[in-house]
């Protein structure tokens, strides 16, 4: 390694950090040829030449009940991941979201002299306020991706920047595909977004098809799209959609149709632009969904734990991101314990009625108004600015 070498270290937790960090790691190569990265990571990481050092599907668990039940493996998977770095000796690690094994292990981060950045604040303006203090202490920088946090933050004495929003980039590079759109013939078109985690099929799938059921025994016309996230097994989602529908399966080459579902592999961002509604799982699919410009209902259920911890920690009136960002209702919330009958009632009220969908999409075109884009630019920049900060200091 010369001298002028940095090395860095990346960790994503899941599929949509991965996505957001290869941009980065992207942007920081570009402006800053002696580079190496090694991380937690994945195979897109792994294709940008990060050094995997951790399979990040070994942390693939979500709510307060797993993290629980998981913690002897997430203990010795942290001690596997630090004797990495003690050989590695990064100068500067980069926590792309995934936020509480970050907290977790940014403390010894900090310990070893490593520069810890966390890109994607951690949601402490929901829930958990008093971790504000452990954000000051164990990072020297916080990059988001959220303009309405930035007030929070800057208020709690965080060293805070917004630096842009990937999930506008994103959604400006989709286009319209016209196998999704000829799918709509005589109705319309409905994309059912159960989520990318196992844990959220689970739960969601069957209640999503019951809305499905129900809106087409309304309405015979509509189509629907279900697209599977590239970390799940196509297949699976497939039999359990036969299994409830009751219909034969018939599969092409880059998809599986039955009755009037089709499901896809990835694709979810033009799955949602073709479409004319949406139902959301809670999560970044909610904004990427709203800045689309395609109206949608945000659905979540978690285990019963996890729902009575989180219920009691929830500072904010939303849990869609969709709301937060547009700082009121934009898209209706049905959360934990919900009624699909009734969430089939409210989307058909709207289909129905031209001027309320025209309101729902006025009110998206106001959201992305409060967005900019091209967040890696100016993450490299802080990220490079911290470096440079630390060798005068």
């Amino acid at each position: 390694m010369s001298p002028q070498t940095k090395r860095i270290f990346i960790s994503t937790g899941e599929l949509s950090g991965e996505m957001l960090a290869v941009s980065l790691v992207r942007e920081l190569k570009a402006n800053d040829p002696h580079l190496e990265f090694f991380g937690i990571s994945g195979d897109l990481l792994e294709a940008e030449g990060v050094i995997r050092i951790l399979d990040n599907k070994d942390l693939s668990v979500i709510g307060f009940g797993e993290v629980l039940a998981m913690l002897p493996k997430l203990v010795r998977l942290e001690e596997e991941v630090f004797r990495s770095l003690d050989e590695i000796k990064p100068d500067i690690a980069i926590l792309v979201d995934y936020p509480g094994f970050h907290f977790r292990i940014a403390p010894a981060l900090k310990a070893r002299g490593i520069k810890v950045v966390q890109y994607v604040a951690p949601k402490v303006w929901a829930w958990g306020q008093s971790r504000v203090q452990k954000l000051k202490k164990n990072f020297d920088l916080v990059l988001g991706v959220l303009p309405f946090e930035e007030i929070f933050f800057k208020e709690h004495g965080v060293n805070y920047h917004y630096v842009g929003s990937p999930h506008l980039d994103r959604v400006n590079d989709v286009v319209t595909l016209d196998k999704f759109t000829t799918m709509k013939t005589d109705g319309k078109l409905i994309a059912l977004l159960p989520g990318s985690r196992r844990g959220e099929i689970k739960r969601l799938l069957i209640p999503l098809l019951s809305i499905a059921k129900d809106l087409i025994q309304r309405d015979p016309t509509l189509r629907f799209l279900i697209p599977v996230a590239s970390n799940l097994k196509a297949q699976d989602l497939v039999d359990a959609v036969a299994s409830f529908w009751g219909a034969e399966i018939v599969s092409a080459e880059d998809h599986s149709e039955i009755g009037p579902i089709r499901i896809v592999s990835g694709q979810s961002l033009e799955v949602m632009k073709a479409s004319d509604f949406a139902v959301v799982t809670s999560g970044t699919a909610t904004l990427e969904c709203g800045l689309l410009g395609t109206p949608q209902v945000v659905v979540y259920k978690t285990s019963v734990l996890s729902y009575a911890i989180g219920r009691r920690l929830l500072k904010v009136p939303w849990v869609g991101l969709v709301n937060l960002s547009a700082g009121r209702e934009i898209a209706k919330e049905f959360i934990q314990y919900f009624n699909t009958h009734e969430i089939s009632l409210h989307i058909q009220k709207i289909l129905s009625d031209p001027l309320r969908y025209a309101d729902a999409k006025n009110e998206l075109m106001l959201l992305r108004s409060k967005f900019k884009g091209e967040a890696e630019i100016e993450a490299s920049k802080m990220i490079l600015k911290l470096w440079d900060s630390s060798l005068c200091g």
